[in-house]
């Protein structure tokens, strides 16, 4: 079992009841998830900011390809959506053909969620979300309505573009913050924490 002096990990369920998850301190609980872990160091205190080497949609849309840098992101359980600049969220939008509310939501056909996203942090591994995992489904007047599951956030910094890694990331992998080595880790979930209730 890995236990590390000062270390915790939030786990979302992603059962669909929208209850449920888990916050342990001290450790982890390896029934959660499948090895490996994939740690990415921690490029700034104070948040739990990494390096993403790249965002991309379907292979065929990227961003933070123009810095050898690649661009910040900031792995944050206080943020409901996954943000970036907003030029790059407005093309990302676009590009899985979400159509913005006079709120500031982005909505998109509950029946097309053929696009793929993927975020690279730190060239150590590639996680991604498919359409059904970035979409937020809700009902109105018994009609299913889909969000977007991106938002605009500008985040001014000397390192560049910061990207949110918020609940709609969060919620599909399991989130190791280790501050003893200030890096933060993320694992595919287990088979038992993906059953549907």
């Amino acid at each position: 079992m890995l236990i590390f002096t000062v270390c915790s990990h939030i786990y979302y369920s992603n059962n669909g009841s929208g209850f449920g998850g888990e916050l342990l301190f001290g450790g982890v609980d390896e029934t959660l998830f499948v090895p490996p872990i994939n740690w990415a160091p921690v490029t700034q205190k104070g948040y739990w900011q990494i390096r993403l080497d790249a965002v991309k949609v379907q292979g065929a849309l990227s961003f933070c390809y123009c810095s050898t840098k690649g661009c910040q992101a900031i792995v944050d359980t206080g943020t409901s959506l996954i943000g970036g600049p907003a030029r790059d969220v407005l093309l990302l939008q676009q590009f899985i053909g979400a159509t913005p509310t006079a709120v500031g939501e982005y909505l998109i056909d509950c029946q097309d969620q053929q696009f793929s996203c993927s975020v690279l942090p730190d060239q150590q591994c590639g996680v991604s979300l498919t359409g059904e995992q970035y979409i937020r489904r809700e009902t109105l007047n018994n009609k299913e309505i889909c969000f977007s599951g991106f938002q605009s956030i500008d985040i001014p910094s000397p390192a560049g573009s910061v990207w949110i890694l918020g609940d709609v990331f969060l919620s599909q992998f399991y989130s190791i913050y280790d501050r003893g080595h200030n890096r933060v880790g993320l694992a595919h979930l287990s088979g038992r924490s993906q059953i549907s209730v």
